[in-house]
């Protein structure tokens, strides 16, 4: 199990717990704890979620990979698993990769590229 799906139940569970305080509070207007209620939940769901990307790797159906421009990282198992950088080119409609037009299609799979490092600022770099 990676540290990110280790940390995102701890998380969870952290939440759970809350969950549950919030329900027991007497005093509190019963406003309150349904706005504070709703919040958990609403960040419980997002890490739910997130742990399900990690567990299924982030990898996506080519059906709901993003036609703004952006690059991303295809997998193609028709031929063998190789993975490209692939975008959607706006004028010619179709996907792009290397600045060559490449067919995708169903069982095809994207992943969104990983953010960039953290790069030292220039005082850093210049000691």
């Amino acid at each position: 199990m990676s540290a990110e799906i280790a940390e995102a139940r701890a998380v969870i569970a952290v939440m759970n717990a809350e969950i549950k305080r919030l329900r027991s509070v007497a005093g509190s207007s019963r406003v309150d704890l349904i706005d504070k209620l709703e919040a958990a939940e609403i960040a419980l769901d997002a890490k739910d979620k997130r742990i399900a990307e990690l567990e299924a790797g982030g990898w996506q159906d080519i059906e709901t990979a993003p036609k703004d421009g952006h690059e991303f990282i295809a997998c193609l198992p028709r031929q063998g698993g190789v993975r490209v950088l692939v975008r959607w080119d706006k004028l010619h409609a179709c996907w792009l990769t290397k600045g060559l037009a490449i067919s995708l299609f169903d069982g095809d799979l994207w992943h969104p590229l990983p953010a960039p490092p953290s790069l030292p600022n220039k005082e850093d770099r210049n000691g």
